[in-house]
């Protein structure tokens, strides 16, 4: 995705790169699929301008769905050589997140998101979080999904937020 940004498509256009960068993970298994995705900016993320074709195979365009994900910030160090936060550590989080949301009464899926809040060029602070999306949830967990973007679930917080994604 980087030769995309830094110009290498169709167009040859340099494009502001967006944030998060989201790893997607199509099961919770050492099998799955992964993806690397991102959002276009500007008028070429909203559909209004469009956005030149990549000229590596390995990058797709694709329109996703949105939908209502369930999402825990993800507070622990990232390895200091890749400065990615390991696998334990997003399955350990992801385990405990689930067992609280089925606790409320919320239904997730079982793929999930990670994404990586980071300056793209230079040094800065990286922030991770772990999205799941929320399948369905009895009206006991109604309070979670409020005009506020901020719930508290037995001392967990969460944010729930609507993703309508390109890769």
């Amino acid at each position: 995705m980087n030769k995309y940004w830094t110009g290498y498509n169709t167009n040859a256009r340099v494009i502001s790169p967006s944030q998060p960068t989201f790893i997607s993970v199509s099961e919770p298994s050492s099998q799955a699929t992964v993806t690397v995705r991102s959002f276009l900016p500007g008028a070429m993320g909203t559909g209004k301008e469009k956005s030149p074709e990549p000229l590596d195979r390995k990058v797709m365009i694709k329109r996703r769905p949105g939908g209502i994900f369930a999402v825990k910030r993800i507070l622990t160090q990232p390895d200091p050589l890749d400065e990615w936060i390991s696998t334990e550590q997003v399955y350990d989080i992801r385990a405990q997140l689930l067992d609280r949301l089925t606790e409320e009464g919320v239904k997730t899926r079982q793929d999930f998101k990670v994404a990586r809040f980071a300056n793209v060029y230079g040094p800065g602070d990286i922030r991770y979080e772990l999205w799941v999306p929320v399948q369905s949830f009895e009206m006991r967990a109604a309070s979670l999904i409020s005009a506020s973007n901020t719930s508290k679930i037995s001392g967990l917080k969460l944010d729930f937020s609507l993703l309508d994604e390109e890769e």
